[in-house]
Protein backbone atom coordinates (compact mmCIF):
# COMPACT_ATOMS: atom_id res chain seq x y z
CA UNK A 1 0.00 0.00 0.00
CA UNK A 2 3.00 2.26 0.87
CA UNK A 3 4.74 1.92 -2.78
CA UNK A 4 1.23 1.88 -4.67
CA UNK A 5 0.70 5.49 -2.20
CA UNK A 6 4.07 6.94 -3.72
CA UNK A 7 3.32 6.11 -7.13
CA UNK A 8 0.26 7.85 -7.49
CA UNK A 9 1.67 10.97 -5.32
CA UNK A 10 4.26 11.29 -8.15
CA UNK A 11 1.91 10.81 -10.48
CA UNK A 12 -0.55 13.70 -9.13
CA UNK A 13 2.64 15.96 -8.45
CA UNK A 14 3.59 15.15 -12.23
CA UNK A 15 -0.03 15.99 -13.83
CA UNK A 16 0.22 19.43 -11.11
CA UNK A 17 3.47 20.46 -12.92
CA UNK A 18 2.13 19.83 -16.43
CA UNK A 19 -0.92 21.80 -15.64
CA UNK A 20 0.66 24.66 -14.28
CA UNK A 21 2.65 24.33 -17.47
CA UNK A 22 -0.65 24.34 -19.52
CA UNK A 23 -2.00 27.15 -17.51
CA UNK A 24 1.06 29.48 -18.04
CA UNK A 25 0.98 28.93 -21.58
CA UNK A 26 -2.57 29.43 -21.98
CA UNK A 27 -4.36 32.55 -23.15
CA UNK A 28 -6.40 32.65 -20.15
CA UNK A 29 -6.06 36.10 -18.23
CA UNK A 30 -3.15 37.44 -16.23
CA UNK A 31 -5.40 36.25 -12.77
CA UNK A 32 -6.20 33.30 -14.04
CA UNK A 33 -2.86 32.27 -15.11
CA UNK A 34 -1.08 33.36 -12.01
CA UNK A 35 -3.93 31.54 -9.92
CA UNK A 36 -3.61 28.06 -11.60
CA UNK A 37 0.65 28.34 -12.21
CA UNK A 38 0.69 29.02 -8.01
CA UNK A 39 -1.78 26.97 -6.94
CA UNK A 40 -0.50 23.69 -9.07
CA UNK A 41 2.92 24.08 -8.23
CA UNK A 42 2.40 24.56 -4.62
CA UNK A 43 -0.22 21.17 -4.72
CA UNK A 44 2.62 19.77 -6.52
CA UNK A 45 5.40 20.02 -3.80
CA UNK A 46 2.66 19.70 -1.31
CA UNK A 47 1.89 16.56 -2.42
CA UNK A 48 5.63 15.05 -1.76
CA UNK A 49 6.05 16.84 1.08
CA UNK A 50 3.26 16.07 2.89
CA UNK A 51 4.01 12.06 2.29
CA UNK A 52 6.01 11.06 6.05
CA UNK A 53 7.20 7.93 3.78
CA UNK A 54 9.24 10.85 1.59
CA UNK A 55 10.75 12.83 4.38
CA UNK A 56 14.64 12.86 4.22
CA UNK A 57 16.20 11.21 7.38
CA UNK A 58 19.83 12.62 6.54
CA UNK A 59 21.07 16.43 7.06
CA UNK A 60 22.03 17.19 3.83
CA UNK A 61 18.74 15.41 2.34
CA UNK A 62 16.29 17.56 5.26
CA UNK A 63 18.63 20.83 3.07
CA UNK A 64 17.44 19.95 -0.21
CA UNK A 65 14.02 18.69 0.45
CA UNK A 66 13.28 22.53 2.54
CA UNK A 67 12.96 24.76 -0.21
CA UNK A 68 9.88 21.67 -1.19
CA UNK A 69 8.86 22.56 2.35
CA UNK A 70 8.59 25.94 2.28
CA UNK A 71 6.52 25.77 -1.46
CA UNK A 72 4.33 23.16 -0.03
CA UNK A 73 3.25 25.13 3.24
CA UNK A 74 1.72 28.14 0.70
CA UNK A 75 -0.56 25.73 -0.71
CA UNK A 76 -3.89 26.57 1.54
CA UNK A 77 -3.81 29.64 0.28
CA UNK A 78 -3.18 29.36 -3.15
CA UNK A 79 -5.62 26.50 -3.59
CA UNK A 80 -8.06 29.12 -2.04
CA UNK A 81 -7.20 31.87 -4.23
CA UNK A 82 -7.65 29.35 -7.03
CA UNK A 83 -10.96 28.45 -6.20
CA UNK A 84 -11.65 32.34 -5.95
CA UNK A 85 -10.32 33.02 -9.43
CA UNK A 86 -12.23 30.54 -11.21
CA UNK A 87 -15.59 30.74 -9.04
CA UNK A 88 -15.83 34.07 -8.45
CA UNK A 89 -13.58 36.10 -11.05
CA UNK A 90 -11.77 37.49 -8.00
CA UNK A 91 -8.29 39.20 -9.13
CA UNK A 92 -4.75 38.70 -8.39
CA UNK A 93 -3.68 41.21 -5.84
CA UNK A 94 -1.69 41.88 -3.19
CA UNK A 95 -4.86 41.47 -0.65
CA UNK A 96 -5.66 37.78 -1.94
CA UNK A 97 -1.86 36.71 -2.27
CA UNK A 98 -1.20 37.51 1.61
CA UNK A 99 -2.62 33.96 2.70
CA UNK A 100 -0.14 32.51 0.63
CA UNK A 101 2.31 34.46 1.86
CA UNK A 102 1.66 34.47 5.59
CA UNK A 103 1.53 30.36 4.86
CA UNK A 104 4.71 30.95 2.99
CA UNK A 105 6.47 32.55 6.01
CA UNK A 106 5.20 29.94 8.63
CA UNK A 107 7.20 27.34 6.41
CA UNK A 108 10.25 29.51 6.24
CA UNK A 109 11.15 29.47 9.92
CA UNK A 110 9.11 26.28 10.86
CA UNK A 111 12.14 23.95 11.34
CA UNK A 112 14.13 25.97 12.78
CA UNK A 113 11.85 26.48 16.18
CA UNK A 114 13.70 23.92 18.39
CA UNK A 115 10.92 24.45 21.03
CA UNK A 116 8.30 21.69 19.99
CA UNK A 117 5.44 24.11 22.04
CA UNK A 118 6.53 26.87 19.72
CA UNK A 119 6.49 24.10 16.35
CA UNK A 120 2.64 23.35 17.68
CA UNK A 121 2.00 27.17 17.74
CA UNK A 122 3.36 27.60 14.47
CA UNK A 123 1.34 24.43 12.94
CA UNK A 124 -1.80 26.29 14.65
CA UNK A 125 -0.80 29.87 13.25
CA UNK A 126 -0.72 27.94 9.45
CA UNK A 127 -3.37 24.91 10.22
CA UNK A 128 -6.47 27.08 11.36
CA UNK A 129 -6.36 29.97 9.13
CA UNK A 130 -6.19 27.13 6.32
CA UNK A 131 -9.25 25.48 7.82
CA UNK A 132 -11.11 28.47 7.82
CA UNK A 133 -10.33 29.26 4.07
CA UNK A 134 -11.04 25.88 2.78
CA UNK A 135 -14.34 25.96 5.09
CA UNK A 136 -15.18 29.84 2.88
CA UNK A 137 -14.06 28.12 -0.33
CA UNK A 138 -16.64 25.47 0.37
CA UNK A 139 -19.05 27.53 1.10
CA UNK A 140 -18.33 29.59 -1.95
CA UNK A 141 -18.40 26.38 -4.32
CA UNK A 142 -21.61 25.33 -3.32
CA UNK A 143 -23.37 28.59 -2.92
CA UNK A 144 -22.88 30.17 -6.29
CA UNK A 145 -23.52 26.71 -8.17
CA UNK A 146 -27.16 27.72 -9.38
CA UNK A 147 -26.09 30.98 -10.62
CA UNK A 148 -22.97 30.01 -12.57
CA UNK A 149 -23.21 30.38 -16.22
CA UNK A 150 -20.39 28.29 -17.15
CA UNK A 151 -21.57 24.56 -17.90
CA UNK A 152 -18.62 23.06 -17.58
CA UNK A 153 -17.58 25.14 -14.38
CA UNK A 154 -20.88 24.22 -12.33
CA UNK A 155 -20.11 20.74 -13.13
CA UNK A 156 -16.75 21.32 -11.57
CA UNK A 157 -17.86 23.21 -8.75
CA UNK A 158 -18.99 19.83 -7.09
CA UNK A 159 -17.35 16.89 -8.40
CA UNK A 160 -13.97 18.18 -8.43
CA UNK A 161 -12.86 21.63 -6.47
CA UNK A 162 -15.77 21.34 -4.35
CA UNK A 163 -14.76 18.19 -3.23
CA UNK A 164 -10.88 18.78 -2.89
CA UNK A 165 -12.05 21.97 -0.39
CA UNK A 166 -14.54 19.78 1.97
CA UNK A 167 -11.40 17.02 1.91
CA UNK A 168 -9.13 19.57 2.96
CA UNK A 169 -11.65 20.89 6.15
CA UNK A 170 -12.18 17.20 6.93
CA UNK A 171 -8.39 16.29 6.79
CA UNK A 172 -7.29 19.55 8.86
CA UNK A 173 -10.54 18.31 11.31
CA UNK A 174 -8.74 15.02 11.94
CA UNK A 175 -5.58 16.62 12.00
CA UNK A 176 -6.43 18.58 15.15
CA UNK A 177 -7.93 16.28 16.89
CA UNK A 178 -5.66 13.98 16.60
CA UNK A 179 -3.06 16.22 17.99
CA UNK A 180 -5.12 16.68 20.97
CA UNK A 181 -6.36 12.82 21.06
CA UNK A 182 -4.58 9.54 18.58
CA UNK A 183 -7.20 9.17 16.40
CA UNK A 184 -5.97 5.04 15.63
CA UNK A 185 -6.23 4.17 12.87
CA UNK A 186 -8.11 6.75 10.80
CA UNK A 187 -5.45 9.18 10.73
CA UNK A 188 -4.43 6.89 7.82
CA UNK A 189 -7.01 8.86 5.88
CA UNK A 190 -5.32 12.28 6.04
CA UNK A 191 -3.00 13.71 4.10
CA UNK A 192 0.00 12.04 5.54
CA UNK A 193 -1.37 8.36 5.30
CA UNK A 194 -1.37 6.25 2.25
CA UNK A 195 -5.25 6.27 1.76
CA UNK A 196 -5.49 9.87 2.14
CA UNK A 197 -2.93 10.78 -0.52
CA UNK A 198 -4.51 8.39 -2.55
CA UNK A 199 -7.62 10.45 -1.87
CA UNK A 200 -5.79 13.61 -2.81
CA UNK A 201 -4.31 12.39 -5.87
CA UNK A 202 -7.42 11.39 -7.75
CA UNK A 203 -8.36 14.45 -7.40
CA UNK A 204 -5.52 15.98 -8.71
CA UNK A 205 -5.40 13.48 -11.22
CA UNK A 206 -9.38 14.10 -12.47
CA UNK A 207 -8.74 17.94 -12.00
CA UNK A 208 -5.72 17.35 -14.39
CA UNK A 209 -8.36 15.54 -17.04
CA UNK A 210 -11.26 18.35 -16.57
CA UNK A 211 -8.49 21.29 -16.65
CA UNK A 212 -6.00 20.17 -19.57
CA UNK A 213 -8.47 20.37 -22.71
CA UNK A 214 -7.52 22.78 -25.45
CA UNK A 215 -10.29 25.38 -24.56
CA UNK A 216 -9.97 25.33 -20.75
CA UNK A 217 -13.97 25.50 -20.62
CA UNK A 218 -13.81 26.09 -17.21
CA UNK A 219 -12.20 29.17 -17.57
CA UNK A 220 -13.89 30.66 -20.21
CA UNK A 221 -16.85 32.65 -21.88
CA UNK A 222 -18.24 30.27 -24.91
CA UNK A 223 -17.77 32.30 -28.08
CA UNK A 224 -21.01 32.73 -30.15
CA UNK A 225 -19.97 30.35 -33.24
CA UNK A 226 -23.49 29.16 -34.09
CA UNK A 227 -24.97 29.77 -37.35
CA UNK A 228 -28.15 27.44 -37.90
CA UNK A 229 -30.75 29.96 -38.82
CA UNK A 230 -33.88 28.41 -36.89
CA UNK A 231 -31.99 28.79 -33.59
CA UNK A 232 -30.39 31.85 -34.41
CA UNK A 233 -34.66 33.38 -34.83
CA UNK A 234 -35.06 31.29 -31.80
CA UNK A 235 -32.74 32.80 -29.91
CA UNK A 236 -33.64 36.20 -30.97
CA UNK A 237 -37.39 35.55 -29.77
CA UNK A 238 -36.45 34.29 -25.98
CA UNK A 239 -33.86 37.34 -26.03
CA UNK A 240 -36.50 39.94 -26.82
CA UNK A 241 -39.10 38.04 -23.87
CA UNK A 242 -35.72 38.61 -21.26
CA UNK A 243 -34.78 42.26 -22.19
CA UNK A 244 -38.84 42.86 -21.90
CA UNK A 245 -38.72 41.36 -18.24
CA UNK A 246 -35.16 43.27 -17.91
CA UNK A 247 -36.91 46.82 -18.89
CA UNK A 248 -39.59 46.52 -16.34
CA UNK A 249 -37.20 46.34 -13.53
CA UNK A 250 -37.73 42.77 -12.46
CA UNK A 251 -33.45 43.08 -11.47
CA UNK A 252 -34.60 45.36 -9.14
CA UNK A 253 -36.21 42.71 -7.09
CA UNK A 254 -34.09 41.62 -3.87
CA UNK A 255 -32.74 37.68 -4.43
CA UNK A 256 -34.20 37.31 -7.29
CA UNK A 257 -32.37 33.97 -8.59
CA UNK A 258 -32.66 32.64 -11.94
CA UNK A 259 -34.87 29.92 -11.69
CA UNK A 260 -37.30 33.27 -10.86
CA UNK A 261 -36.32 34.69 -13.34
CA UNK A 262 -36.99 31.71 -15.76
CA UNK A 263 -40.14 30.90 -14.48
CA UNK A 264 -40.77 34.63 -15.37
CA UNK A 265 -39.57 34.55 -19.05
CA UNK A 266 -41.17 31.38 -19.42
CA UNK A 267 -37.99 29.30 -20.34
CA UNK A 268 -35.91 26.83 -18.58
CA UNK A 269 -33.33 27.51 -16.44
CA UNK A 270 -30.47 25.86 -18.70
CA UNK A 271 -31.64 28.02 -21.80
CA UNK A 272 -31.68 31.09 -19.72
CA UNK A 273 -28.37 30.17 -18.68
CA UNK A 274 -27.49 29.63 -22.23
CA UNK A 275 -29.03 32.75 -23.13
CA UNK A 276 -27.15 34.77 -20.64
CA UNK A 277 -23.57 33.61 -21.41
CA UNK A 278 -23.78 32.74 -25.16
CA UNK A 279 -25.48 35.39 -26.64
CA UNK A 280 -24.79 38.43 -23.75
CA UNK A 281 -21.24 36.87 -22.51
CA UNK A 282 -22.07 37.10 -18.87
CA UNK A 283 -20.17 34.20 -16.82
CA UNK A 284 -22.78 34.62 -13.66
CA UNK A 285 -26.16 35.32 -13.06
CA UNK A 286 -25.40 38.22 -10.27
CA UNK A 287 -23.04 39.50 -13.19
CA UNK A 288 -25.70 39.61 -15.35
CA UNK A 289 -28.21 41.71 -12.97
CA UNK A 290 -25.50 43.86 -11.69
CA UNK A 291 -24.83 45.07 -15.00
CA UNK A 292 -28.69 46.37 -15.40
CA UNK A 293 -28.66 47.67 -11.10
CA UNK A 294 -25.19 49.69 -11.81
CA UNK A 295 -26.09 50.94 -14.75
CA UNK A 296 -29.06 52.98 -13.26
CA UNK A 297 -26.91 53.58 -9.87
CA UNK A 298 -24.61 55.52 -12.34
CA UNK A 299 -27.00 57.85 -13.13
CA UNK A 300 -28.47 58.45 -10.23
CA UNK A 301 -25.49 58.88 -8.43
CA UNK A 302 -24.39 61.46 -10.89
CA UNK A 303 -28.13 62.81 -10.75
CA UNK A 304 -28.06 66.18 -8.48
CA UNK A 305 -31.77 65.50 -7.79
CA UNK A 306 -30.17 62.82 -5.64
CA UNK A 307 -27.61 64.49 -4.05
CA UNK A 308 -29.31 64.37 -0.46
CA UNK A 309 -29.90 60.40 -1.05
CA UNK A 310 -27.03 58.07 0.96
CA UNK A 311 -25.69 55.82 -1.28
CA UNK A 312 -27.05 53.24 1.06
CA UNK A 313 -30.62 53.83 -0.44
CA UNK A 314 -29.71 53.96 -3.76
CA UNK A 315 -28.02 50.55 -3.35
CA UNK A 316 -31.44 49.09 -1.55
CA UNK A 317 -33.65 50.31 -3.91
CA UNK A 318 -31.66 49.05 -6.30
CA UNK A 319 -32.10 45.07 -5.18
CA UNK A 320 -29.15 44.92 -3.31
CA UNK A 321 -29.49 43.45 0.23
CA UNK A 322 -26.10 45.25 1.68
CA UNK A 323 -24.30 48.05 0.99
CA UNK A 324 -21.14 45.62 0.83
CA UNK A 325 -21.96 43.96 -2.25
CA UNK A 326 -22.92 47.10 -4.33
CA UNK A 327 -19.76 48.47 -3.11
CA UNK A 328 -17.97 46.29 -4.49
CA UNK A 329 -19.40 45.45 -7.55
CA UNK A 330 -19.41 48.92 -8.60
CA UNK A 331 -16.40 49.23 -8.13
CA UNK A 332 -15.98 46.04 -10.08
CA UNK A 333 -17.76 47.91 -12.78
CA UNK A 334 -16.30 51.13 -13.27
CA UNK A 335 -13.03 51.14 -11.31
CA UNK A 336 -14.39 53.85 -8.13
CA UNK A 337 -16.22 53.41 -5.65
CA UNK A 338 -20.03 54.84 -5.13
CA UNK A 339 -18.63 57.97 -3.24
CA UNK A 340 -15.97 58.79 -5.62
CA UNK A 341 -17.90 58.34 -8.42
CA UNK A 342 -20.46 60.41 -7.32
CA UNK A 343 -18.40 63.47 -6.14
CA UNK A 344 -16.45 63.20 -9.63
CA UNK A 345 -19.90 63.50 -11.15
CA UNK A 346 -21.25 66.04 -9.72
CA UNK A 347 -17.94 68.39 -9.55
CA UNK A 348 -18.12 67.84 -13.61
CA UNK A 349 -21.95 68.52 -13.74
CA UNK A 350 -21.12 71.75 -11.40
CA UNK A 351 -18.51 72.94 -13.83
CA UNK A 352 -20.14 72.49 -16.93
CA UNK A 353 -23.50 74.86 -15.61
Amino acid sequence: MTELAVLVRGMAAGACLVMAGAIGGSTLNRDQKIAGVLANISLSAWVIAESRTTWPTSTGGALAFYPLFIVATSVGGTFWLYLMTVFEDWPVTFVTLTPAIVFTLTGVIGPFLASPRLQFVNGLVRNIPVLILMLHAFVVVARGWRGDLLEARRNARVVILGGAAAYGAFELTLSFVNLMHPLGSIILLTENGPYGGMIIAAFVLTSATLLLQPRFAVFETPRNERVDVRAEMADQAELMKLTAAMTSDIWRREGLTIGQLAREVGMTEHRLRHLINVRLGHRNFAQFLNAHRIEVAKQRLADPANATKTVAEIAFDLGFGSLGPFNRAFREMTGATPTVFRRQALESARSAA
